[in-house]
């Protein structure tokens, strides 16, 4: 048996009717675009933990100092404009392709990216956080 929708079902304003092939229909079949979404909060922590550690990854292999990828707010701050268009299409791209799937992770990806967005926008140039090394002069003499 196959389904159809039956766009024009203006008896009841918001719901779709879906009328079966051969005549008969079923009519309060409800069409929502959205719905609300309540996560769980461990699953929702687990997920900007792991988002958070993919973020760090990403700012050590770039060459940032350990000291300032101490917390999510440092990792970020210190990343360069190149590392943080990695980071924002990184984030987009699992928000994506989990939106599905686990809605919990795209959920979180969203997050972390607002976040990343309102780090970034407050210190638009890379701040790093730790002390220059000192710098040893060979003495000649």
């Amino acid at each position: 048996m196959e389904l159809k929708p039956d766009w024009n079902n203006s008896e009841v304003p918001g719901v779709f009717g879906l009328r079966i092939l051969g005549g008969r229909q079923l009519k309060g079949v409800e069409f929502t675009m959205s719905q609300r979404f309540r996560p769980d909060p461990a699953e929702f922590e687990r997920c900007v933990t792991f988002l958070c550690v993919k973020i760090e990854t990403v700012a050590l292999r770039a060459g940032a100092p350990d000291a300032d990828c101490s917390d999510l707010e440092g990792t970020l701050a210190a990343m360069a404009p190149l590392l943080r268009d990695r980071a924002r299409l990184m984030l987009s791209g699992i928000e994506i392709q989990t939106e599905y799937d686990e809605p919990v992770m795209a959920l979180a990806a969203r997050y972390v990216l607002r976040l990343a967005e309102d780090v970034w926008e407050t210190n638009p140039y890379p701040v790093p956080r730790s002390a220059a090394r000192p710098r040893y002069l060979a003495r000649s003499g």
